[in-house]
């Protein structure tokens, strides 16, 4: 008998979550918005699954821990990118 509650794991390799629209619409109002939210709200982890991010400057963003899973960074600035820590040492 099959398990209808198993998950076969070729089909979750191939989920991806959707952007979160708020986290979105914040990254959308610029690095210096984007990066006051990310530390003022640390415990946050943004989701940016398949964001179209063709051509965004992202220079600078913290994107440490966010989910990127499918988002479109083609063509952006991802320049010195904070993506492992929340501040410059």
């Amino acid at each position: 008998m099959h398990d209808t509650r198993s998950i076969e794991l070729d089909t979750l390799a191939s989920w991806t979550i959707v952007a979160n629209s708020r986290h979105l619409a914040k990254l959308k109002e610029g690095v210096d918005e984007w990066n006051l939210w990310r530390r003022e709200n640390p415990e946050v982890r943004p989701v940016l699954g398949k964001a179209d991010l063709m051509g965004a400057n992202l220079g600078e963003a913290i994107l440490a821990r966010a989910g990127l899973q499918g988002a479109d960074l083609s063509e952006a600035n991802l320049r010195g990118n904070l993506t492992n820590r929340f501040s410059r040492e």
